[in-house]
């Protein structure tokens, strides 16, 4: 079905698979490590723009929001660009 990734997001997930086997949850690591580092790069990126707060609630919301909590557990490339997205704020 042509369906693409990123290149660095297929070898992460490659690398995941050599170390760890061929199993579903080696699959799920590397987006689960991604979706964390977003939440965490997140905190100095709303302390930096918002007031106290403010910036407890956004990552409170955040934290809870289902896309991102859903994109940071299932195998596919987003939880990713959610941290490169928190990234180059």
């Amino acid at each position: 079905y042509e369906q693409k990734a990123p290149l660095g997001f297929l070898w992460a997930e490659r690398l995941a698979v050599e170390l760890l086997g061929k199993g579903e949850m080696a699959l799920r690591l590397f987006p689960l490590l991604c979706g964390l580092a977003a939440l965490a790069a997140f905190v100095p990126v709303t302390h930096h723009f918002l007031r106290p707060w403010a910036a407890a609630l956004a990552v409170g919301l955040l934290a809870l929001a289902s896309p991102a909590v859903y994109h940071a557990v299932e195998a596919k490339q987003y939880s990713t660009e959610l941290l490169a997205s928190v990234l180059a704020l």
